[in-house]
């Protein structure tokens, strides 16, 4: 025992065994506490995680790099079929049944798909030349076949618009894809993949 601490402390070191179980309470009380307190503080302030187990980052990924699943949706008005992505939800169907519209889950991007009769006789050149000619847009990729076309164009306010149509002496069949321009190339690979799929049904009479 420490001769000092003695000294300092007469009454406690002459005081037998009671002072010294006051002692090694006090003591281990302290020590409790000690370690409570450096618990918290750990606590209160963990380790960040690294850079690669950002959450953010991983959501991206995901995103950008997995193929989307497709449902088929047919028309049974028109007869026309189309693959919708399968992650698009549907709009309340219209009640005459011409079509449907879907819209992805941050409501940038809309598909529609759609038909129409026609009601004046046309040709798919009068048709073509009149969409193109109604864009107040820049015009991008357009073209034309014997019984279809297509255009794209892009709105002011930066949105990107593929239309496709197949033109018959009865009715119309098509389909258009809206999305913002910042997102062009994954959503490419969707419109490829439902252009790639639209399969007419008989534009010939009226429905």
């Amino acid at each position: 025992m420490n001769p000092g601490w003695q000294q300092a402390n007469p009454g406690l070191a002459a005081g037998g065994t009671k002072g010294k179980s006051r002692v090694w309470l006090y003591g281990i009380v302290l020590l409790v506490v000690a370690a409570l307190i450096g618990f918290m503080a750990l606590s209160d302030d963990p380790a960040p995680l690294p850079q690669s187990q950002s959450p953010v980052s991983s959501t991206k990924a995901v995103v950008d790099n997995t193929e989307p699943e497709y449902t088929v949706y047919h028309n049974s008005r028109y007869g026309f079929s189309i693959d919708i992505p399968r992650h698009f939800i549907a709009d309340p169907p219209p009640t005459n049944g011409d079509g449907q519209m879907y819209h992805s889950p941050g409501r940038d991007a809309v598909i529609r798909v759609y038909g129409s009769n026609v009601f004046q006789p046309t040709t798919t050149r009068r048709e073509y030349d009149q969409m193109v000619s109604d864009k107040r847009g820049k015009l991008g990729y357009h073209t034309s076949g014997q019984d279809w076309f297509v255009v794209t164009w892009q709105e002011p306010d930066g949105t990107v618009f593929y239309h496709k149509s197949h033109v018959g002496a009865g009715s119309i069949n098509s389909f258009s894809f809206s999305y913002p321009e910042g997102q062009k190339q994954y959503y490419e690979k969707l419109v490829q993949r439902m252009e790639g799929s639209f399969r007419r049904g008989d534009v010939s009479r009226a429905h």
